[in-house]
This record gives C-alpha cells, structure tokens and sequence, in this order.
C-alpha cells in the first residue's frame, strides 16, 4: 500500500486529525462506481451518502468559515493514472503559505497554490490518502489587545525625554559589520524571545534597540549580558514620522523586569503589511511607549516610559555610521544573546 499525505500550510485550521479513504481492489462483477469520498477538517459526522465535516478557524485574525464551506478532496480514479485535486474556500487561500505532497512517507512535492496532483498507479494497487493541516497557537487581535491593555496599566503615563537609542552587542559584532557588510546593519530572524505566542517570533527580521532609561534621564544600563559593546544612535534615525510606522508587539516578564516591544517597519514594506493584519498601530505622537511631542515650531520631542523597558524591533537596514557613539560597558553572563531567546515567566500573567 502507498501513501499519499497532502498538508495545507499555514496556521489557519485547527486540526490533529486525519481523515482516511482506501479504494479497494475491484471485484470481477459489475457494480455502479461509488461517488468519490469528501474530505473536510476538523470535525466530522458520518452519514449514510458522504463524509462531511464542519471546519473551524484556529486563528482568530482569519474571519470564520461558514459550514458550508467545505474543503473537498476529491479523486477521478483510472488504472494507470489518476487525478487528485481539492479546493480551499477563499478566505482560506490567501493565507495558504504553500502547500506539499509527501509521496510513500518520504518525498515531498511543493505545490504552492496549486490544487491538483497526477498520480501514475499500478492497475489494482491500493492507495492511501491523508489530508492534514497545520498551524501555531499565536496571539490573535482580541489577545493582542488585551495584551496592549496589560501593558498600559503596568507602563502608566510617566514619560522622560530622551534622544538616543542603543544596541549592544559583543565587539566581534561591529568589527564584522564594518569589514565585511560595508558598515550596514541587515535584519535577521528574530528568536523566541519573549510571549511564546507572539505574533513575529520566528517570522519577522529585524534590529533590536533599547530605549531604557534610569528614573534621573540618563542612559541605562551600563551593564549588558548581549555583548560589552554599547552603539548610540539618534532615536530620529528610526522614529521618522511619514516614513516608518510603529505597533505595539508584545508585553512580558523576564523575572527581573518588564518589556514593551515595539515594532518600526517601512510603510507598505512587506514587514508592515504583515504588522498591519496581526499587531496594534500605535500613534506617535499620542502612545504611552514611545512618544514624539511636536512643538509648534515643528521641532520634534522624543519622549519614553520609565516603568516599563522599552525595546524597538527595526525591521530595516541601519548603518553604524549613523551611530553617534560607541562606550564600552560591562559585559556579564554569556555576554552574548541565545540563539532561542529567553522565554517568558509565564507565572506572571
């Protein structure tokens, strides 16, 4: 017996389980060819003409899937090649990332969005059919919100005026940046650090900044466990109004102290667009994160929270010549980042 496992990608549909049908080998007597099997996850009833199951959603930023929209695998049977094919309802198929076909348990066909297959078979061989799908528990826009609410009581109003950002990172880091990257700073994948159900973990690249101050206004810390390198940048390099938008990404604890991320895209790049569907789009000039006052001469203020820490994930290119200055602090631990990130208390709340 071969098999055939068929795995919509994406992390739309809530499902562990998998749905079976088995032709078997036809009998010499004639008899009326049966109406190919319907193939629907997750739930199923049975009934006595078809398999019919209701799908549900396992992300709530995707609007839910009426009963009636079924996701059908059908098979249009011969003896020596037979067609496979299904269809996705429509609100399904813009997020249907690729798709892949796992032929006798180990080969892998990438479909994209196609939804047809042609399969060579051997005149009265039985077949095997499985069709899953996958997904992430993430954050949906009602937890995001909820979230972002968490994060505003904790963080109050307090703000400070401020005019630089950091980066630390171990010497090594910038040395590289400057011989070998012509002195530009490329994103990269973030880890998990952080809500493990967030939305960007493992998704979108970017550049981590600290904007953390002491209660007095001055820069903080002067201690680092992700290198003994600290670069100072002008927060306007980043925040710039009419260019760049900024959300609101996560709020956690690391058992020491509590974080805000906030996330800088370009307008309309592709990081934005994944921003504007799963994370909250925060004002600059009215936020209680990361705040710009505009004085009637147009001069801007940059203001940030002294209760909560405040990191900004820029997902563009930034070169460390914009840098206004480089201090060595002390590096502890590792003096360098993990790989994975560092996960939340989960105990916090």
């Amino acid at each position: 017996m071969q098999s055939y496992d068929f795995h919509p990608a994406g992390h739309v549909i809530s499902t562990n389980k998998v749905i079976e049908v088995r032709s078997k080998k036809p009998k010499k007597r004639s008899r009326k060819r049966r109406e190919p099997a319907n193939f629907l996850v997750p739930q199923f009833e049975k009934t006595n003409k078809r398999l019919k199951l209701f799908p549900s959603i396992g992300n709530a930023e995707v609007k839910k899937i009426a009963a009636s929209d079924e996701i059908g695998l059908q098979c249009t049977v011969s003896a020596v090649k037979c067609l496979l094919n299904w269809k996705l309802p429509p609100n399904l198929v813009a997020t249907a990332h690729h798709q892949e076909l796992t032929v006798d348990g180990n080969s892998k066909v990438h479909l994209g969005l196609v939804n047809e297959y042609f399969l060579n078979t051997s005149p009265g061989e039985s077949y095997h059919v499985k069709f899953e799908c996958s997904f992430k528990a993430i954050f949906s826009l009602k937890e995001m919100h909820t979230l972002f609410e968490m994060a505003q009581r904790f963080s109050g109003t307090t703000l400070h005026p401020y005019e630089y950002v950091y980066r630390r990172k171990p010497q090594n880091y910038f040395t590289k940046i400057r011989t070998t990257c012509g002195n530009v700073m490329k994103p990269y994948l973030k880890d998990n650090n952080g809500q493990s159900a967030s939305t960007i973990n493992r998704v979108l690249d970017g550049l981590f900044f600290g904007a953390r101050l002491q209660k007095n206004g001055e820069m903080k810390p002067t201690f680092s466990p992700l290198g003994e390198m600290r670069m100072q940048i002008p927060v306007e390099k980043l925040l710039q109004i009419g260019r760049v938008n900024m959300y609101f990404s996560d709020f956690y604890c690391n058992y020491a102290v509590h974080y805000v991320t906030l996330v800088i895209c370009k307008k309309w790049s592709t990081s934005d667009l994944y921003c504007r569907e799963r994370l909250i789009l925060l004002l600059f000039t009215d936020n209680n994160f990361l705040k710009v006052i505009i004085k009637p001469n147009k001069e801007k203020r940059y203001c940030v929270n002294l209760k909560a820490w405040v990191e900004i994930y820029y997902t563009e290119e930034i070169s460390i010549t914009d840098a206004c200055m480089f201090d060595k602090i002390e590096a502890t631990g590792r003096g360098c980042s993990k790989q994975q990130g560092l996960p939340h208390k989960k105990s916090c709340f």
